[in-house]
Order: C-alpha cells, then sequence, then structure tokens
C-alpha cells in the first residue's frame, strides 16, 4: 500500500476543493449549483430593490440605516463570490479581466467608493450593474448572436431613429413650452 504525505495530500484535497469550488460558481450543473445561482439571483433583485427605495427620499429617511445594512451585507457576499471566482478560476488573470470579471468587480466597487469617500453617492447607481450578472446565471451568452444581428438591424436604422428622437424632443420642447404658456409664472 502506497502512503501519501501529508503535504501532496493537502495539495490533492486543496485541488478538489478548488474543483468543487469552480463547478459550483462556473459550471452551474449540479443542484448546488442551481441552488447556488438562485440565492445569487434573489440577492441581486434585493439589492436592485433597496437601490430603488434609497432614491426615495421619505423611504431612505425611514429606513435608510437597514436598507444600508442589506446593501452592505449584499457587497460583502458579493465580494465573498468574487475572491472565491478568481482564487477557484484556473487562470485567474484571464477571469479578472474578462468581461463577466470586469462586471462582477463593477458590481462590488461603487459599494465600497461610497462608504469611504464622502459625496461619492452617485456611485450608488453602478451598483445596478449586478443585474448584468443574471446574464451568467440564465445563460444567455448564447444569444450574443441575436444581440449582434440586432445592433446591425440598429446601425442601418441609425438615420430613422435619429429623426425619431429629433422629433420626440421637439415635440417635449414645444408642449412644455405650451404648458409654461397656459400656467404662466404660478409654476416657477
Amino acid at each position: 500500500m502506497k502512503t501519501i504525505s501529508v503535504q501532496k495530500y493537502i495539495r490533492v484535497l486543496k485541488k478538489k476543493w478548488r474543483a468543487d469550488l469552480y463547478k459550483l460558481l462556473f459550471l452551474d450543473v449540479s443542484i448546488n449549483g442551481k441552488m447556488f445561482n438562485t440565492a445569487l439571483m434573489s440577492l441581486i433583485l434585493l439589492s436592485v430593490i433597496v437601490v430603488m427605495l434609497q432614491s426615495v427620499y421619505q423611504i431612505n429617511q425611514q429606513y435608510g440605516t437597514y436598507m444600508l445594512s442589506i446593501e452592505m451585507f449584499v457587497t460583502f457576499i458579493f465580494t465573498i463570490e468574487y475572491i472565491a471566482r478568481v482564487f477557484c478560476h484556473p487562470q485567474p488573470l484571464k477571469y479578472t479581466f474578462s468581461l463577466q470579471g470586469i462586471f462582477d468587480l463593477l458590481a462590488i466597487l461603487p459599494a465600497y467608493f461610497v462608504w469611504s469617500a464622502s459625496g461619492s453617492n452617485y456611485f450608488l447607481l453602478f451598483r445596478v450593474v449586478r443585474i448584468l450578472h443574471i446574464f451568467h446565471i440564465f445563460e444567455l451568452n448564447h444569444y450574443t448572436g441575436e444581440a449582434k444581428v440586432l445592433g446591425e438591424a440598429l446601425g442601418q436604422s441609425r438615420a430613422k431613429i435619429v429623426v425619431f428622437i429629433v422629433f420626440v424632443a421637439s415635440l417635449v420642447v414645444l408642449v412644455g413650452f405650451l404648458m409654461y404658456i397656459v400656467e404662466g409664472d404660478k409654476n416657477l
């Protein structure tokens, strides 16, 4: 019977643990992977709802502390997830600089900017980038070819789209001017 040194056993154990973590985070083939993605989806939706509620002044005044606690918790979980993804990926730099890795990083960095620097509340809007993680969870990356076709169609219709936008903008300005004339100086 062959004996394995303790250090070699630990290396094998770490590789297996790392491989299991990779399967959980990237492959989504097991029940645990699907449960993990469901939990991630729930956290993403919770985070987006909190961001939207924070934009309502009365709600933010009354429940701001609770929403900040929820946001800190969600950001902490996403930070751990990002670190785990970098750690278990066979090529950590490739993941870090991939589109998914950049989106995952952009989903957590704005919260840290807001918490560390005063007057940086506008970074909070970038937290909605977390919703782009849904593309990975639902495996919507397979439909990027269709997105290219849509992009080409929009490119070919650029002139029509510009005319439409100019028309709508002109109409909005005209209606706004008419409302000002009708209401007068009362609502300034």
